[in-house]
């Protein structure tokens, strides 16, 4: 389960009121929770400090979750190593 997710359901949120607590909007919050945006330093801090969950917790299942999604090269690095062009 999304670590996220978890952290709201054992605190009984909703997603609007997850949402309020960390002071962003719902439709922002539910991008997070479906691993459909990445949680952001500002908001991975105020989980942290409101929930008391370690910071590993947050960005590390996050950045595993991401690189497993994203196994391929972006295209503007594919685009410039085509051309020649990367440092």
């Amino acid at each position: 389960m999304n670590v996220i997710k978890r952290i709201r359901e054992e605190h009984g949120y909703t997603k609007t009121q997850m949402a309020r607590c960390l002071g962003i909007c719902k439709s922002y919050y539910t991008m997070i929770e479906n691993g459909d945006r990445p949680i952001s330093k500002k908001v991975g801090l105020k989980i942290h400090s409101k929930f008391a969950v370690p910071l590993d917790d947050i960005f590390l299942h996050q950045e595993f979750k991401y690189r497993k999604h994203s196994p391929t090269i972006p295209k503007t690095v594919k685009k410039e190593k085509e051309q020649g062009t990367s440092g």
